[in-house]
């Protein structure tokens, strides 16, 4: 299951490297900086703990968070959110 999101992660940076709007880098190396760590840590919430009871995680609101976090530490220059 991380391994699985670790790879969605990497190919939304990887395409938006292509289109010009993320620095060169690599993808997979950006989807473990911390602030990625979240949307990780979220997926594996809802999957393991939300099934046993556990109060679910919105993460569509946890992963729009974590695009303003990351954006302008990632965007190429010139590039807008």
């Amino acid at each position: 299951m991380i391994a699985r999101a670790l790879t969605v992660v990497s190919g939304v940076i990887a395409r938006a490297q292509a289109r010009g709007e993320v620095k060169a880098g690599d993808p997979r190396a950006y989807a473990f900086r911390p602030e990625s760590r979240r949307v990780l840590l979220g997926v594996i919430w809802r999957e393991t703990f939300e099934p046993v009871g556990a109060d679910p995680i919105d993460l569509p609101a946890l992963a729009g968070q974590h695009v303003e976090t990351v954006l302008t530490g990632m965007l190429a220059a010139g590039a807008r959110p």
